[in-house]
């Protein structure tokens, strides 16, 4: 049996292969995804609370709607994963023991969080971490990568206003989303999106990888092929 760590990508579940309700292991991954890697300040319920590295906060309703499942299923997995000892729950001022994690939002601790993010020579970071602390909602991310907006050797393969990609993920979205004149799409959407508030451009490139699944479905369903004009 193979041990150690593999690198996956945030945006593993954007891929129309992977669409639909999370089993329970995705759900674990989803957790660990969005646990916050480092101290950040988060709201919940409307106030702003500290969490420490490999704890979030997210209402159960929110996760039940993200994974495809009713609230009680949320109760109950978020129930199951305390009592196995992998997770604990607190609510905002602090208390721990007994405290329902069912009852809307609390803070949750992964208790091994060391075990499946700890640190080696490559620095990890999170570039959503401080903008999604403010709305309750940490997205863990190699500080290297960036969500793809870190600038690479060869620089940008896209650099607008607020998309700026770097090679490796355009060409990884061109061949996800092959019906596509990507360059096209995505200053459309770069257009759009510098004139929205600093979250939503924060979040440009999950919500844009989301964005362009959904033309993909519209432009496969009109026309199978890809039309190339000129050829």
């Amino acid at each position: 049996m193979m041990v150690g760590y593999i690198k996956l990508h945030r945006g593993w579940r954007d891929n129309d292969l992977f669409a639909g309700e999370f089993s329970r292991a995705d759900a674990w991954v989803w957790l660990i995804e969005h646990a916050a890697w480092k101290p950040v300040k988060a709201r919940v319920k409307g106030k702003s609370v500290d969490l420490a590295r490999g704890e979030l906060s997210f209402a159960q309703r929110f996760m039940a709607e993200k994974w495809g499942w009713s609230k009680s299923r949320v109760d109950r997995f978020i129930a199951d994963l305390r009592a196995e000892g992998m997770i604990e729950t607190r609510s905002k001022i602090g208390a721990t023991a007994g405290h329902n994690a069912g009852q809307g939002q609390s803070i949750i601790k992964l208790c091994n969080y060391e075990k499946y993010q700890g640190c080696d020579d490559d620095q990890r970071g999170n570039d959503d971490a401080e903008s999604g602390a403010m709305s309750g909602q940490q997205r863990g991310k190699e500080e290297e990568l960036k969500e793809g907006k870190k600038e690479e050797k060869g620089g940008y393969a896209f650099r607008g206003a607020v998309i700026q990609l770097n090679q490796r993920d355009f060409d990884r979205w061109e061949s996800s989303f092959p019906n596509l004149d990507l360059r096209a799409m995505l200053q459309t959407r770069d257009d759009w999106l510098a004139g929205q508030d600093p979250v939503a451009r924060a979040r440009w490139f999950n919500s844009t990888s989301s964005w362009l699944a959904k033309k993909q479905q519209e432009a496969r369903a009109q026309h199978p092929v890809k039309i190339v004009v000129g050829l």
